[in-house]
């Protein structure tokens, strides 16, 4: 797939608005299956060194591998699927809008935020669940920054319109990419999904954030997402989106953001997305206002 973007920008710290344009993407995605054994994996290149699933450490453009794993099918009414690999979090809404804060401060989006680990997955004709043993991100260095644990959901189909389901993640890090501090990280939360009328979804996570660092009092926060996605003819999409972030942090106040979103599938494999972005959130004890417009286009086999 292949994901190019335009970002502008402006924050309350700045009375200018920046411009960046961003190559989101470039992966070739392939899966073979031969019997009830199954290998996937992607490969693709990225610019600059700062991304957590390059697997090599140039300056300027690198090589990025963002799942590759090897699963057994097994069942038949009900499918279990077990995989080895580098795989994406269960965990909650799997939204594609990895900045949301939903999947950003969670570190379950499934841009970078994949882990190496062993999963299983079983689907029935109502129920969903996954759980998936952490065993770290090794194309990340050195080994005191690699979380291991735990992530797990369960979604249930109360009706044919309305699903519900409940998320959890608990890690181990001795150097948390945050903190720099030995810390124990943990999300659990409730998800939905219900559609009232065919054209419309709505959908909604929430989250406990927890934080326990080695030494340290336990600190506790929230995020949480409610969407809207309208389709009022096919392959044109609107979205409403409203968040809400308490980070676990005792300085920490309350962000709010808002997302006005549309995305047109205007050809077979290929879509255009722009999305408006209204954020006033504390960083680091200082309230910050900001304003973004996205444009995306996305190409994919």
């Amino acid at each position: 797939g292949l994901r190019l973007a335009n970002l502008w920008s402006r924050s309350s710290t700045s009375d200018t608005t920046s411009h960046r344009f961003l190559f989101m993407q470039g992966d070739l995605r392939g899966q073979a299956r031969v019997g009830p054994v199954r290998v996937a994996g992607s490969l693709g290149v990225l610019e600059g060194p700062a991304h957590l699933s390059a697997i090599t450490t140039g300056d300027n453009w690198n090589l990025v591998s963002r799942e590759y794993w090897v699963g057994v099918d097994f069942g038949e009414e009900t499918q279990v699927l077990l995989r080895a690999g580098r795989m994406n979090l269960p965990f909650g809404l799997r939204n594609n809008e990895h900045t949301m804060w939903v999947r950003q401060v969670p570190r379950t989006d499934i841009n970078e935020a994949q882990q190496l680990g062993l999963a299983v997955a079983v689907n029935s004709e109502r129920w969903r669940a996954e759980g998936m043993f952490i065993a770290g991100n090794y194309q990340l260095s050195p080994d005191a920054y690699r979380e291991r644990g735990y992530s797990a959901y369960a979604e249930y189909a109360l009706t044919p319109h309305l699903a519900a389901g409940v998320s959890s993640l608990l890690t181990y890090t001795k150097a948390d990419l945050v903190a720099r501090t030995p810390q124990l990280r943990q999300a659990h939360g409730l998800f939905a999904r219900y559609s009232p009328v065919t054209p419309l979804v709505l959908m909604a996570e929430v989250d406990a954030l927890i934080t326990t660092p080695d030494g340290g009092n336990t600190a506790g926060g929230i995020t949480g997402l409610l969407q809207a996605d309208y389709e009022p003819i096919q392959g044109l999409h609107f979205m409403a989106s409203g968040e809400v972030l308490q980070r676990p942090q005792a300085t920490a106040g309350t962000g709010y953001g808002g997302w006005l979103s549309a995305v047109w599938f205007f050809f077979p494999k290929l879509d255009f997305r722009i999305d408006a972005i209204v954020r006033d959130q504390d960083v680091n004890g200082s309230r910050i206002g900001s304003q973004a417009l996205l444009t995306q286009f996305h190409a994919y086999l």
